[in-house]
């Protein structure tokens, strides 16, 4: 009797377990990464003209530091929440 019981939990044990290993996710493919962007030294000395990408540490060859952006200034800064 104390085997046909050990044997019942044990088999219910590995039904279960298997009927969890073929559950399907759900979840979306995780996204590959981008390739990195051709930046050579003629982008890079017009970076001017190309103002919402940072190209080097300091967004130009001068190492300006500076976002010619204008959509966040002094006057909506305190909107941001």
């Amino acid at each position: 009797m104390h085997r046909k019981i050990v044997l019942s939990f044990g088999l219910a044990v590995a039904l279960l377990s298997s009927a969890g290993c073929e559950k399907k996710s759900t979840a979306p493919a995780p996204r590959r990464p981008l390739p990195p962007a051709s930046v050579d030294a003629a982008r890079i000395i017009h970076a001017d003209n190309e103002p919402g990408n940072w190209m080097t540490h300091g967004r130009t060859y001068s190492e300006q530091r500076f976002s010619p952006l204008n959509q966040i200034n002094d006057q909506n800064v305190g909107r941001l929440g």
